[in-house]
């Protein structure tokens, strides 16, 4: 394993930043909009893309595979978070009204 971390820092890292924050993205709006299916659909194509571009073997590749799930799992997990406690914040609220007096 020639880890690009201990190479150039930052730059060549594990796990892939853009894997993290794509799928956070997606995750969190899967979690925030349940019955919306469509958001699925589209956040799944967005991270199987993302992880097709930086494991891909071309001049600008600097990322393993490994790194795209590393980054996807920690991005889901993050964003599952923020999604579930954001919905259930707003359904708590949900049953109060404010109205003038």
């Amino acid at each position: 394993f020639n880890f690009g971390f201990l190479n150039r820092g930052i730059y060549d890292g594990w796990p892939s930043g853009h894997m993290a924050t794509i799928t956070s993205i997606a995750s969190s709006m899967i979690h925030y909009y349940p019955e919306q299916v469509w958001i699925k659909y589209v956040g799944g194509a967005s991270m199987a893309y993302t992880l097709l571009l930086i494991s891909a073997e071309h001049e600008a590749q600097f990322h393993w595979f490994s790194d795209g799930v590393a980054g996807g799992l920690m991005g889901w997990v993050i964003g599952r978070t923020v999604g579930k406690n954001m919905r259930e914040s707003i359904n708590k609220h949900e049953s109060t009204s404010i109205e003038p007096i």
